[in-house]
């Protein structure tokens, strides 16, 4: 099946799913576009008391300081875990422990 088509079959499938739910609801509300899997988060705590968020987007964790800046770190290749880094800023981890790098050095974080 061609993309076009594919993409055809796919409008109608949700306008046919918002006319459902204007005729059920009786409401446009339902028709708004939701997105159907939310990127994955973790909050952060780190040893110099550095704490963030990052929502890991495909290819992409967007890391939002407390109180500070966000940053966009494009995915890198890992030998294990994960690791994305724009310089001069990084985030490598494997499972609940991270290294968060930044121009002042390093430090030691921890999913909460």
């Amino acid at each position: 099946m061609d993309q076009l088509h594919r993409n055809r079959q796919m409008k109608h499938a949700f306008t046919a799913r918002c006319l459902l739910s204007l005729v059920s609801l009786g409401t446009l509300a339902a028709c708004t576009t939701q997105p159907e899997n939310p990127a994955p988060t973790a909050a952060y705590l780190c040893e110099d008391n550095t704490r963030f968020i990052v929502r890991f987007e495909p290819d992409l964790a967007v890391v939002s300081i407390q109180n500070g800046p966000r940053y966009s770190l494009p995915q890198q290749r890992a030998a294990s875990g994960m690791w994305y880094a724009r310089a001069p800023y990084s985030l490598r981890g494997k499972g609940n422990d991270a290294t968060w790098e930044t121009p002042s050095g390093s430090t030691e974080c921890t999913v909460v």
